[in-house]
């Protein structure tokens, strides 16, 4: 069966997983991705998830510090339809690998560039380390609270790293619809600062609305974090649970399966809880654990799922997810085999298409594996040269 994409050529220059995930996801559908490696291969191929977003790609080693290797990506780019830099900006200029450079050779190139902050501002030139732009954007103080303690939190999940590989893929598919019409390529840009970005869109909105009515919204403090409606709690058996009854309707029907609904004769209690006073918050909060500890992980989903209408669920490491049947049934989680780490367990395809669906690739290639025949196919198909 054709693969969706199977007529695309792909220029992985980008280092690490963010621009890995996304041509990760273009070698799924059916894309010829060759990443090109300095000497030496990519630094980033020792971390952890490197054998996911290296599946599916063919490897060439090039060094752009020399005129020929430089020659040798430019005849490349003349029959690439994509190509993907994650890098400060100007650092591909410098190696010969920009965009003005390369859109000369082809001009129905789709080059997409990942930064750290964007091409233009004060921090334009910084690297682009998740941590960082997550301080910068935000994203810790959102979590102030979690600690005892005043300050930031620290989100070691790095959510920013997936929003922006999956920012550069939309925005190439677009671009790529785009020269269907118009025979022509363009320039991507996105950045970790964009694809943080959405994590707190009721805050961005909220602070702006207070500026503008600050007669409605005096008063109104926002409870810390975790609020009650958004919990996780331990168990007897030590087991934790998560819970997201983030509407009221689902906060009542918490309340009522673990029979803590007599708080509502209270007019402590009355209307949201973001109304109620800390408190009283406090005392409820004390009163969820020693009820949640009464009984097991078990038990209580038990409970809650002949109950209906609580959401929640226990905590499982990612390891352990890679067993659940939600995610193995639906084809989430594939296995491939590693010719020295043995058979793996990974992600699956980004989504399931009935008619042209995607496939995980095999193992990721050794650095160079395939420079020289890489080489040989650099003369240009011309389908996209005018």
């Amino acid at each position: 069966m054709p693969e969706l994409l199977d007529d695309l050529r792909v220029l992985d220059l980008s280092e690490g997983p963010i621009g890995g995930m996304t041509t990760m996801v273009l070698a799924d559908f059916g894309a010829d991705v060759i990443k090109v490696e300095r000497p030496g291969g990519d630094p980033w191929r020792t971390v952890a998830n490197a054998p996911m977003w290296l599946r599916g790609k063919r490897s060439a080693v090039l060094d752009l510090t020399t005129e020929a290797d430089r020659e040798s990506l430019a005849r490349l780019a003349e029959g690439a339809d994509v190509l993907v830099v994650s890098s400060r900006p100007g650092k591909a200029e410098a190696l010969g690998a920009g965009y003005e450079t390369l859109k000369t050779r082809n001009p129905g190139l789709v080059y997409c560039a990942i930064t750290g902050f964007g091409p233009e501002g004060p921090y334009a030139g910084y690297s682009g380390y998740e941590a960082v732009v997550a301080a910068r954007m935000g994203r810790m103080l959102t979590f102030s609270g979690l600690a005892d303690r005043e300050g930031p939190a620290y989100p070691a999940v790095q959510a920013g790293s997936h929003a922006t590989s999956q920012a550069a893929l939309h925005g190439i598919l677009a671009a790529l619809m785009a020269r269907e019409g118009t025979g022509r390529g363009q320039l991507v840009e996105t950045s970790l600062l964009q694809g943080l970005s959405s994590y707190d869109l009721g805050g961005l909105y909220r602070a702006q609305l207070g500026d503008r009515h600050p007669e409605v919204f005096a008063g109104i403090v926002m409870p810390a974090m975790p609020t009650l409606n958004y919990h996780a709690l331990p168990t007897k058996d030590g087991r934790w649970l998560q819970f997201g009854n983030l509407m009221a309707h689902l906060f009542d029907n918490y309340l009522a399966a673990v029979d803590l609904a007599d708080i509502f004769a209270d007019p402590d209690y009355e209307g949201s809880p973001a109304g109620w006073s800390e408190e009283a918050r406090e005392r409820l909060r004390d009163r969820m654990f020693e009820r949640m500890l009464e009984r097991t992980a078990d038990e209580w989903m038990d409970t809650f799922i002949e109950h209906g209408g609580v959401a929640a669920t226990p905590f499982q490491s990612t390891q352990q997810a890679l067993d659940d049947p939600d995610l193995v049934l639906n084809g989430h989680v594939v296995e491939r085999d590693h010719p020295t780490l043995g058979t793996v367990r990974q992600i699956g395809p980004l989504a399931r298409l009935t008619a042209t669906p995607g496939v995980a690739g095999e193992a990721g290639p050794e650095p160079g594996e395939h420079t020289a025949e890489v080489l040989a196919e650099a003369a240009p198909r011309g389908r996209h040269r005018p």
